[in-house]
């Protein structure tokens, strides 16, 4: 199908999101039909491009609207993709804001072999200064707790 003919069949409404859905999902459906449903209503259709194995393919500032989707499955799936390329991984991080998603969107990039080995890095090291934290916290509070028992 060419752009055209896809651009024809969803203004008619004549193109079904299941077809919509696979479409999103191979790996032979163009770029430039892959950018159109990256940027539909459908948070499905936009999720299965994330997870399209060409999506390297896509022009960069698609890419990165695509990986600021309103929709945190979305986001979760860029982030997952293994053919995202490390540029796209960096600015992901470096604009992620909301602390519990943000953890799995995190440790996606993590396990991505795309990720660049100082992103992994940084990853690691936020870890471990969250885990120290935390041990601090508890051993203040126990001194606390121990003081006003005694007292």
């Amino acid at each position: 199908m060419t752009l055209k003919e896809f651009e024809m069949q969803s203004a008619l409404g004549s193109l079904p999101n299941t077809v919509k859905r696979e479409m999103a999902e191979n790996s032979n459906t163009p770029i430039n039909i892959l950018v159109r449903l990256s940027v539909g209503r459908n948070k499905y259709i936009r999720r299965r491009v994330a997870m399209n194995p060409n999506i390297h393919n896509m022009p960069e500032e698609d890419l990165i609207k695509l990986s600021n989707d309103k929709n945190y499955a979305v986001r979760l799936q860029v982030a997952s993709n293994p053919n995202v390329p490390t540029k796209i991984l960096s600015k992901i991080l470096f604009t992620l804001k909301k602390p519990v998603k943000d953890a799995n969107i995190k440790y996606a990039i993590e396990c991505n072999p795309n990720a660049s080995k100082e992103d992994v890095f940084e990853l690691k090291l936020q870890n471990l200064k969250k885990v120290l934290r935390k041990k601090r916290k508890k051993r203040i509070m126990s001194k606390i707790y121990g003081r006003i028992n005694k007292g």
